[in-house]
């Protein structure tokens, strides 16, 4: 296998990929290297070697509802007070209907998305770590053309 290396990485640790209030996806970005025999992230705020790959798949985050919630009840106090001083230019069932668009682009893109899912083994315990391309401010997704077939022998064949 070639090594490789891929300059804008996310990464998610397995506590940040499942939680439902984060108001980021990502724990960390960085670059990604890939070697025959392991993986290294080199992040903006930390740094992890991963040797002993047990499995690697493609992978989804969990939906992060409290966020939406929070921003929904945020956006839409602000709707009251848009519709209290310009009742002629706003109205509810527009901007409801502009909020219910909003949510469901923002659940399709988030479904969509998918991340590399590593799972590895550090002696003790298994753990799971999760990179994402950050390109394009993570609008690409992951290049799952080169991450299906090149992060790691384990990974031939993820579609």
């Amino acid at each position: 296998m070639n090594e490789m290396r891929f300059p804008q990485v996310w990464f998610a640790d397995e506590k940040r990929n499942l939680s439902v209030t984060k108001m980021v996806v990502f724990s960390d970005r960085g670059c990604l290297e890939v070697k025959p025999d392991r993986l290294i992230f080199k992040g903006k705020k930390s740094e992890l070697q991963i040797s002993n790959i047990k499995g690697v798949s493609l992978a989804r985050q969990r939906i992060n509802w409290v966020a939406y919630l929070i921003i929904n009840l945020i956006l839409i106090a602000y709707f009251a007070w848009l519709i209290n001083i310009s009742p002629d230019i706003y109205s509810w069932p527009f901007l409801l209907v502009l909020l219910l668009i909003s949510d469901m682009v923002g659940l399709i893109v988030g479904y969509n998305t998918k991340w590399v899912r590593v799972e590895y083994s550090d002696g003790n315990r298994d753990n799971r770590a999760f990179f994402a391309d950050g390109s394009s401010l993570g609008w690409r997704g992951v290049d799952t053309q080169r991450a299906d077939t090149q992060v790691c022998p384990y990974s031939a064949g993820l579609k």
